[in-house]
């Protein structure tokens, strides 16, 4: 009963607008309670909580879905990281001789490993697993890693610095994308978020 006080209390004193988003928008940050006493100050004020109403005026419902499943950008997601991965798992296979150097031959093993990840995660996001968002972003901050050893050896050793900005364009790109997007959400579940 006290909580309830203290809602009412708290949802009296905001401005309308920012309870009707509440009710609409934001609707699936509140607890029950909350929104049932957003509902009655809402009430109060002589507006109506009925989704119909409040898209009316500019809001959308809660009740819209965002978009789900494997479409848009989440597809081009999966796309990129499978050819990555190939591409990874090629050059690890390759370069698994003597004839290259030792650091050849452990970035390699880095690249294969990484490919490998890569495969598992592309696998993971086709199955819808709730994991699968938190894996694709460990790919891509390991891929940026491996890519940033092998730069700074080129340049402490061969004094040449590899152009590695793509890379973290690319990186942050892409876990923007995994931190933020609605259908990752909405595909993955909400706990998805890392």
């Amino acid at each position: 009963m006290e909580a309830d006080l203290d809602l009412a209390a708290r949802y009296r004193s905001w401005e309308t607008d920012d309870l009707v988003r509440a009710a609409t928008v934001e609707a699936e940050s509140y607890t029950p309670e909350a929104l049932e006493a957003i509902g009655r100050e809402l009430g109060r004020r002589g507006h109506s909580t009925d989704p119909a109403s409040l898209t009316v005026a500019g809001l959308r419902p809660a009740t819209e879905e965002a978009p789900r499943g494997l479409g848009g950008l989440l597809l081009v997601l999966i796309i990129v990281l499978a050819c990555n991965s190939v591409v990874a798992l090629v050059y690890g296979a390759d370069v698994f001789d003597a004839s290259h150097s030792l650091f050849d031959r452990l970035t390699a093993a880095g690249a294969a490993c990484i490919g490998a990840y890569g495969i598992l995660c592309c696998v993971l996001l086709l199955r819808k697993d709730r994991r699968a968002p938190s894996r694709a972003a460990g790919w891509f901050v390991s891929s940026a890693v491996l890519a940033i050893v092998v730069s700074l050896y080129k340049y402490f050793v061969a004094g040449s610095l590899d152009p590695i900005m793509f890379t973290f364009i690319n990186t942050g790109i892409w876990l923007t994308y995994l931190s933020k997007s609605k259908r990752i959400k909405a595909t993955y579940g909400i706990s998805a978020e890392w």
